[in-house]
């Protein structure tokens, strides 16, 4: 039988709340199964934590944003620093600059070898020393260097340092929005807990499928311990996607039935299916990996599209044999995923379907070999 799962991430005590709240504040004061003061309790976390969820998911994009910027810069200039060494000494071999020299870079008089550049710091104190050192070079009656010149030196060096200390400033930014959530999890945890409690005692009377329907509509979590037979209509597709970066998560369905997609943020839609696909599109707002849900019976749903959404992982549940056509293009499928879905349809024994895998990791030998059996059977299997 599913059991009850209390949120574990910052992400899912969003969810919860998130969910509580707005079947909140769609029930009839008569049917209200939530205490006086625990709904007062939810009114009042509920919208603080979300939107400091909010704005450190912010904090983290305009951080990451930089973290590309940074990587460039940061190439650029460790170039330009050995190349500024090496030519000075080449300087050096041609007689153009006497070795001693070296000592205004604080480098080695005897060596002609570029110091270490792995790190930030490195880069940081030997581009410093390069610049300071050559003025003092130059100022001493020292000739002028070229390809690279100081000037180009600085600038690609003040590039750098201007756009890590950025970064810095955003991780900073980040930091404290992080202890901002942190603060507020052990009251988020205990009102989720409450809310979950009070919601289930209301229920206590309905059979254990009825009950645990009705508190899902709560936002209570259930699943199913490893070995368990799930129970029909209990169990759930279920598309994780990585919005790090933000894209539209493109989902279609058809089958027969009544659907509601749970997209972990808080937000959830719900379909009728008729025998025709119907799409639907989310947008989320705070990064981070979402396992999004297909709630109803799986057995009813014959058709799943979901391309260009940032796919890192599929469930596909016992009761998806009815399956005929899944398309997941231009996602971010691993190898072991899609090998996970050939062999798992295949398992099915179905016939005369549609697989399309486009766009994702090769399959390995395991997949190949499904594939083959699929395609034996009258399926179209695409892959990369």
């Amino acid at each position: 039988m599913p059991t009850r799962r209390l949120p574990k991430s910052d992400e899912q005590r969003n969810d919860a709340l998130t969910a509580a709240k707005k079947r909140k504040d769609v029930t009839l004061p008569a049917e209200m199964v939530l205490t006086p003061n625990t709904a007062i309790r939810l009114d009042a976390l509920q919208p603080v934590f979300h939107e400091k969820m909010r704005l450190r998911g912010l904090a983290l994009k305009e951080q990451s944003n930089l973290t590309f910027q940074v990587e460039e810069t940061k190439n650029t200039c460790r170039m330009y620093i050995s190349h500024f060494i090496q030519s000075f000494n080449n300087g050096v071999d041609r007689g153009m600059f006497p070795a001693s020299d070296r000592a205004h870079y604080q480098l080695d008089v005897s060596s002609n070898s570029v110091p270490s550049l792995k790190s930030e710091a490195d880069i940081l104190r030997w581009g410093q020393r390069l610049i300071d050192g050559d003025a003092d070079r130059v100022a001493a009656g020292g000739k002028k260097m070229s390809m690279p010149t100081i000037i180009q030196l600085t600038n690609v060096f003040n590039d750098f340092n201007d756009i890590n200390l950025q970064q810095s400033l955003k991780k900073e930014a980040y930091d404290r929005a992080q202890e901002e959530v942190s603060g507020m999890r052990t009251e988020a945890d205990k009102l989720t807990l409450r809310i979950w409690d009070e919601v289930e005692t209301a229920f206590t009377e309905e059979d254990p499928s009825s009950k645990r329907r009705k508190a899902r509509e709560w936002g209570v979590v259930y699943i199913t311990s490893p070995g368990e037979e799930p129970e029909p209509g209990e169990e759930a597709y279920i598309l994780t996607s990585d919005q790090s970066i933000f894209q539209t998560f493109e989902l279609g369905l058809n089958g027969l039935g009544d659907f509601i997609i749970r997209w972990k943020d808080g937000n959830i839609d719900n379909l009728t299916l008729d025998n025709s696909t119907q799409f639907i599109n989310h947008d989320y707002t705070i990064p981070g990996e979402y396992d999004v849900e297909i709630e109803g019976d799986p057995s009813k749903i014959t058709e799943i599209h979901s391309n260009n959404s940032r796919l890192i992982a599929v469930l596909l549940p016992l009761l998806a044999s009815n399956i005929q056509e899944l398309i997941l293009q231009n996602n971010m499928l691993p190898a072991s995923m899609v090998d996970y879905i050939l062999t798992t349809i295949n398992g099915f024994g179905t016939s005369g379907g549609v697989i399309s895998l486009i766009g994702n990791a090769s399959p390995t030998a395991a997949g190949l070999a499904a594939k083959a059996e699929l395609e034996s059977r009258g399926w179209t299997v695409l892959v990369a």
